[in-house]
């Protein structure tokens, strides 16, 4: 079976849109060709900066012919008394162009009807991809878009030519008045002319006769390749920056390698202000040495070779050199004063309207600081203060501020100023390490005080959105309380802090009142509001872990206020629950619920009232069991505390075989029904098991 290529050819792509587009387009077309009955083979992905393309393995030349059942008026009505068909039979019958001895009939909630199976012949798939190809199109999703012809259809960039092929064929269709054809185009100056592709499965070799190498991951490696021969060659290695190296293969087709070189007097900046003015604007690869200190060498990749080598790197040069005599000029005004007047000129900057400036924040993080840590075992308290303090100062510094590039070394820039200011280095430390994790999956803080002024930060600002009402709804986040609270819960639990999320919010929100920040009408209710939210992120936070949601529900109902408790807690049970005791203890717990549900039991549980043998040796083994119960909970042992709980299983089954919980006799009863409880309590110290989903 052929293979059926599409490549869309355009103006230059930005680099960040293509794989996404790309990936887009194959699992597009793939779920297409099954939903119409379409064999076909696998689907790779290609991409440059000015195409997007995909080449589908072994396509059926026709879709398959498929057959629907077709429900027709109920049998009473399509057939008479004598068993003939009536009137509304055959015209049903002829409608769906079937023979009348071919009906059957079929049960349905509304009766028994009459069906026709209807044949529909399978179509062309050239004649159904021209239909389809240009809907695919118009589904691709880029961050923003462009109109640029009578249509008005939007895409990435202009569209100028498309190569739709099954096999040596063309598939014919027209998108933005561009038709699509068998020629593809090639570098934009080393092979500007089209050239005819005789067949799909030569794609990529036709395209490596044009200047173009068209799949993204030998072109990754290929540069890969070529950064790190060319950095051996000044005795260093590259920069490991996946990132980069995934940007600057979307900005060429054939990469061509340019080392180039800066003065040795820029190595006295911060490495990270060099390797930024390198990095973000001019797309360089840093080159270090084998202890990791930078070389004075960068290597750019050019796209296309050219015998103007030695210009283009004059050009690179001279453009690196201007960006770091800018970062020069900013770390010499900026190192004029220490990090400390820095911090006091946050006055002068607005946080958010009506919640005041960043000094202000500064302050609430110092309290929030010191609350934390006198929480937190071997927290050095005074640390953590002092980088509360600090850790908004380079905000104002003229590195940050400038808006360029180096806007985005916020942290890195206050731990090097802190460290020349002559800060204790853990203060610088954590200065860094407060803005950790930055997204999904970074590096979390690696020091207690680190992660003690993360916390504070993070809090601080979700509870000031929520009382300037800036609460996430729906998709909607647009200042990122989400990723600030999954960040929150990420530390806390990583780093085992046991702390109190009401006391953490309380307190925050005093803070708020005491310097008489935002309107806070019911702190009770706006209380209730955070913690709210918290809990939905941690629902969140679970579920990322493997933990199933009934699992998460039975420990919520018991206590979220210790976020690392209740995610131990979770852990636990979920490693646990597949043995068949733990099921048969969970169904026991459920006729625990079932039986309490809706009772309000006031009576004080009397031992020398109970009964029977079963309800005697049920209190008695709850009672034996209650000390180390409560031990392994102290220590968190909460493997440990399950194997504890199912020592209750056997007397809790024979207690509700033999014993008559809802006697007649009140006293009896409500006996029975405070032993009930007593044992239920004991259990809820973990989860409500009662919620647990057996299957």
């Amino acid at each position: 079976m052929p293979p059926f290529l599409l490549e869309i050819g355009t103006e230059e792509i930005p680099a960040s849109y293509l794989r996404p587009a790309a990936e887009q387009m194959r699992k597009e077309l793939l779920k297409f060709l099954d939903d119409s009955h379409i064999d076909h083979g696998d689907a790779r992905i290609y991409h440059t900066p000015r195409r997007l393309a995909v080449l589908c393995e072994n396509v059926a030349p026709k879709q398959k012919d498929t057959s629907i059942l077709v429900s027709g008026p109920p049998t009473s009505s399509a057939y008479g008394e004598d068993g003939k068909p009536t009137k509304a039979a055959i015209g049903f019958a002829r409608a769906h162009g079937v023979d009348i001895r071919a009906l059957k009939t079929k049960k349905t909630p509304k009766g028994e009807v009459i069906v026709a199976e209807e044949r529909k012949k399978g179509k062309t798939t050239s004649s159904i991809l021209s239909e389809y190809v240009p809907e695919l199109l118009t589904t691709l999703y880029f961050p923003r878009t462009m109109a640029w012809e009578a249509s008005r259809f939007r895409f990435a960039r202009p569209i100028r030519w498309i190569v739709a092929l099954l096999g040596k064929k063309v598939v014919k269709f027209s998108v933005a008045d561009v038709k699509s054809g068998d020629k593809t185009h090639g570098h934009r100056f080393l092979s500007p002319k089209f050239k005819r592709i005789e067949n799909p499965e030569n794609y990529e070799k036709t395209l490596n006769t044009m200047h173009v190498i068209a799949d993204p991951e030998k072109r990754k490696k290929l540069i890969l390749s070529m950064v790190k021969k060319a950095a051996t060659a000044k005795k260093g290695v590259p920069i490991d920056d996946p990132e980069l190296l995934e940007e600057v293969s979307g900005l060429v087709e054939e990469p061509a390698v340019v080392v180039g070189t800066f003065d040795e007097k820029y190595l006295a900046l911060p490495k990270d202000v060099v390797v930024t003015a390198m990095r973000e604007h001019q797309k360089y690869f840093s080159v270090l040495d084998k202890s990791g200190r930078l070389l004075p060498y960068f290597v750019a990749i050019a796209n296309g070779k050219t015998t103007k080598a030695n210009h283009i790197k004059k050009a690179h040069q001279a453009a690196l050199m201007s960006r770091l005599e800018d970062a020069s000029f900013h770390w010499q005004e900026d190192t004029k004063h220490k990090l400390e007047k820095m911090a006091k000129g946050l006055r002068r900057v607005v946080w958010q309207e009506n919640l005041g400036s960043l000094y202000d924040k500064s302050e609430r993080l110092v309290e929030l600081a010191k609350h934390i840590s006198l929480r937190i075992e071997d927290a050095d308290s005074k640390t953590a203060e002092r980088a509360a303090f600090l850790c908004k100062a380079d905000l104002v510094s003229n590195m940050v501020r400038d808006g360029k590039e180096f806007a985005k070394l916020q942290g890195v820039m206050g731990r090097e100023y802190a460290l020349v200011s002559g800060e204790d280095k853990k203060v610088a430390t954590a200065i860094y390490e407060h803005y950790l994790p930055r997204y999904p999956g970074d590096s979390l803080p690696r020091t207690l005080e680190g992660a003690i002024v993360s916390i504070a930060d993070r809090l601080d600002s979700i509870v000031g959105s929520f009382i300037n009402n800036k609460i996430p709804t729906g998709s909607e986040d647009p200042y990122g309380l989400r990723r600030l609270a999954n960040g929150m819960i990420s530390i806390i639990a990583k780093k085992k802090h046991h702390l109190s999320l009401t006391s953490l919010i309380a307190t925050d929100i005093s803070l708020y009142e005491e310097q008489k920040k935002g309107c806070i009408t019911d702190r009770n209710a706006l209380g209730c509001s955070l913690f709210g939210f918290f809990t939905s992120r941690m629902e969140a936070f679970l579920e990322e872990k493997g933990i199933r949601h009934d699992i998460t529900d039975a420990v919520m109902a018991v206590g979220l206020d210790d976020l690392y408790d209740a995610a131990e807690r979770a852990m636990a049970i979920s490693k646990f629950k597949q043995s068949e005791e733990f099921k048969s203890l969970v169904m026991g717990q459920k006729r625990v619920a079932n039986i309490l549900k809706g009772v309000e039991i006031e009576t004080k549980l009397d031992k020398s009232a109970l009964a029977e043998t079963e309800e005697k040796r049920l209190f008695t083994l709850t009672k034996e069991i209650e000390a180390k119960l409560q031990q392994s909970i102290r220590e968190h042992a909460y493997q440990e505390s399950l194997k504890i709980l199912l020592l209750l299983k056997d007397p809790i089954d024979q207690f509700f075989d033999a014993v008559l919980v809802m006697a007649e006799d009140d006293k009896l009863r409500a006996n029975r029904l405070a032993l009930v409880k007593y044992v239920a309590e004991r259990f809820n110290t973990l989860a409500d098991f009662s919620k647990i989903v057996i299957e």
